[in-house]
């Protein structure tokens, strides 16, 4: 999936809040969005994605230097993790990744 399908299938309040994200993620043109998933979870939107650096492909880097997040953004643009099977509400910047 690529980020202009994924915002097309968010509210405005949550593609907003996905491009703060992706703003935060990607701040320079060495990385870039590997994978992408954006589900639908009763109204807010589901988020898996994968970031790393462009042309990773084939070296050390591509299993090493790769970052997964997972989070929620809600139907007015909340966005939340679940740490430590509590629920914790984010600014876009704040989200973690898994440390996998």
């Amino acid at each position: 999936m690529t980020i202009a399908t994924a915002i097309e299938s968010m509210n405005k309040a949550q593609a907003r809040s996905f491009r703060k994200f992706i703003d935060s993620v990607i701040w320079n043109d060495k990385h870039e969005v590997k994978e992408l998933d954006v589900s639908d979870s009763y109204g807010a939107a589901y988020v898996d994605i994968t970031v790393g650096m462009k042309n990773d492909e084939g070296t050390l880097a591509e299993s090493l230097c790769r970052d997964t997040y997972l989070f929620f953004i809600g139907k007015r643009g909340g966005i939340f993790q679940y740490v430590n099977s509590h629920q914790t509400y984010l600014k876009a910047y704040q989200v973690k990744p898994l440390g996998i």
